[in-house]
């Protein structure tokens, strides 16, 4: 099995930020949703 990517002559980035992006995603979604449900009980109490 060759190893790395195709020979195109550009540096290849070794590293993996998918894990990171995917973290990131999820905190700010989670964030999303916990202003949502605090400003829909607010709506619902006044």
């Amino acid at each position: 099995m060759p190893v790395g990517g195709a020979p195109t002559g550009v540096r290849q980035d070794t590293s993996d930020n998918t894990g990171v992006v995917a973290l990131g995603g999820g905190l700010v979604l989670a964030a999303i949703g916990g202003v949502f449900l605090v400003r829909r009980r607010t709506a619902s109490n006044a």
